[in-house]
């Protein structure tokens, strides 16, 4: 039987309330998104394209 805790971290992901709650009402850049499971979706591919943009320092030792 699973603790509470290990149920808990298998949850790799959390939804980013906070961005949520932070975006800009009329910003012409950046489109208001209304739908929480839309919002979330969009955040992580954001995301995971950030990710995937940074180099790494093992990737470049000579750098």
């Amino acid at each position: 039987m699973e603790s509470y805790t290990q149920q808990f971290t298998q949850f790799t992901t959390a939804f980013p309330l906070w961005q949520y709650l932070s975006q800009r009402l009329f910003d012409r850049e950046q489109q208001l998104v209304i739908n929480p499971r839309a919002f979330a979706k969009s955040y992580r591919v954001d995301f995971l394209e950030y990710c995937f943009s940074m180099v790494s320092e093992s990737s470049n030792p000579g750098l």
